[in-house]
C-alpha cells in the first residue's frame, strides 16, 4: 500500500468517527429531511470505505470536487424555508422560475444542490436572502 492511501484511509477513518459521534448524539433531534441528508453522508462514507478497502478509489476530478464542495455549502433547509416564508408551493416556484418542481424537490430534499445552470433558482433564493454560493 502506498503511503497516501494509508494517509487517505486514516483520513476516512477520523471523519467516520466524528460523524457517526455527531449523528448518535444528534439524529434524534433531526428533521426528517435532515435525517434523510445524514444518512445520505453516512452512504458516502461507506462507499468510500469499500472503494479504498478494495483498491477501487479513484481520485474525483476537479468536476467532481466542484460539486462535491458545490453540494456541502448548500443547506436544503434553508432552501425550503425561503419557499414557504415566501408562501408558494414547489411548483409555483418552479413555473415561475421555467424550472422543474422535481428540481426544486431535489433541491429542498438535499438530493443534489443547485450547478451553475440553476442560476434563476440561486438568483430567487439570494432575493429571499439566502446566498450560499455567495453570488
Amino acid at each position: 500500500m502506498t503511503s497516501e492511501l494509508l494517509t487517505e484511509k486514516e483520513k476516512l477513518e477520523r471523519q467516520y468517527r466524528t460523524y457517526l459521534d455527531l449523528l448518535g448524539n444528534r439524529y434524534g433531534l433531526f428533521s426528517e429531511t435532515e435525517q434523510r441528508r445524514a444518512l445520505g453522508h453516512l452512504e458516502l462514507f461507506v462507499t468510500r470505505t469499500l472503494r479504498i478497502k478494495n483498491g477501487t478509489l479513484r481520485k474525483e476530478t476537479h468536476q467532481q470536487k466542484l460539486s462535491r464542495e458545490r453540494k456541502e455549502k448548500f443547506e436544503p433547509s434553508e432552501a425550503l424555508a425561503c419557499r414557504i416564508k415566501a408562501g408558494i408551493t414547489q411548483a409555483e416556484l418552479a413555473k415561475q422560475l421555467k424550472s422543474s418542481a422535481r428540481s426544486i424537490c431535489f433541491y429542498e430534499n438535499g438530493l443534489t444542490a443547485p450547478s451553475e445552470k440553476s442560476q434563476n433558482y440561486l438568483n430567487w433564493l439570494k432575493e429571499q436572502g439566502y446566498n450560499p454560493f455567495e453570488i
